[in-house]
Order: C-alpha cells, then sequence, then structure tokens
C-alpha cells in the first residue's frame, strides 16, 4: 500500500484525497444518485448510504455501506 510520497516520475500524491473530478463522475451503486464527500465517506445524496474511502479509493460496494 502506497503512503504519502512521490511516485517514479516524481509527482507528489498524498492518500485520502478524492478529486473533484472523480467526485463529479461516482453515483451511489444502490439507487444510481449523486454523492459527495462528507467526513471521509462518499455518502449519497438521495438515499443516504455512506460508502467508505480507504487509503484515498471510494469503495463503492452497496455491502460495504452504512
Amino acid at each position: 500500500m502506497r503512503k504519502a510520497g512521490a511516485n517514479c516520475a516524481g509527482v507528489v500524491f498524498v492518500d485520502k484525497m478524492i478529486d473533484k473530478e472523480l467526485l463529479n463522475i461516482l453515483a451511489c451503486p444502490a439507487c444510481k444518485a449523486d454523492v459527495e464527500l462528507k467526513d471521509n465517506k462518499i455518502v449519497c445524496k438521495k438515499c443516504g448510504r455512506r460508502y467508505p474511502v480507504r487509503e484515498g479509493i471510494p469503495v463503492m460496494l452497496i455491502d460495504e455501506a452504512e
């Protein structure tokens, strides 16, 4: 697993950051509604399911939602 640092090309990356463009294309897998980032969780604006973000990667699995 990667931590904050630099990759082979020297580009700095930081775990646990979600790009705004990525958020704009994500949708809730249960109801297909838009989502937003709240308290390091991806939260569905319609049904309220909360999907975890692990090491900077959204885990958009219905079984993993709160």
